[in-house]
């Protein structure tokens, strides 16, 4: 079954309540299903430290109450999340990713070997990475990948070779994802040199 994970603080701070780090933490240690969700009334910025990104270990679902609600700052610093463990499903929504800066690939949100990805009502602005995914990066994701409702905005993919995807790169050739992206928009991304400047879509299918 799922465990249901409440965050009740905008801190990134553990002494300051029950921030989102820590529920991320706690679900990859209790090795279940989770749910994040955020206390009733809980609007404003999370403001990430330590240059350090949240890394999702297992299946979980992140539930904010917006994207007009909920931002979460990176400060150029380091991504928003992570999920490098083979089968994870992973759904974030609800939310504004802002300020994300990946070492390598995917500048707010990276993804490998996942089993399935789903973003609803999720804005990423002003992300960028060195590589490709300038927001977004998915390799080898075998199952649905979902994007719906959202908004990319002032994201970069660049400064490296094969570079592409602005704000949004799928690829892998072991990816058998269906690939939907619904009513969602793309403002001023932009990918050095390569191919595309929103998404760019290098698998095994294409739908």
């Amino acid at each position: 079954g799922e465990t249901v994970y409440e965050v009740d603080t905008l801190s990134d701070i553990p002494a300051d309540g029950d921030t989102l780090r820590e529920a991320i933490q706690q679900s990859n240690m209790d090795a279940t299903d989770g749910v994040i969700v955020f206390a009733e009334g809980l609007a404003g910025t999370i403001t990430m430290l330590g240059a350090a990104e949240m890394q999702i270990n297992g299946s979980l679902s992140i539930e904010g109450p917006g994207s007009e609600l909920l931002t979460i700052d990176a400060v150029g610093a380091s991504r928003h999340f992570a999920a490098p463990i083979a089968g994870v499903e992973l759904s974030i929504s609800g939310m504004t990713l802002t300020r994300g800066s990946g070492p390598a690939r995917g500048g707010s949100i990276y993804m490998e070997d996942g089993a399935c990805f789903d973003l609803a009502d999720v804005v990423i602005t002003d992300s960028n990475s060195p590589s490709i995914g300038g927001a977004v990066y998915l390799v080898d994701v075998i199952g649905d990948i979902a994007i719906q409702e959202s908004h990319f905005e002032d994201n970069s993919a660049g400064g490296l070779a094969a570079v592409g995807g602005g704000a949004v790169s799928i690829i892998g050739a072991a990816s058998t994802a269906n690939i939907d992206i619904t009513d969602t928009s793309f403002v001023g991304n932009e990918a050095a040199t390569g191919d595309s400047g929103a998404v760019l879509i290098d698998t095994m299918k294409r739908t």
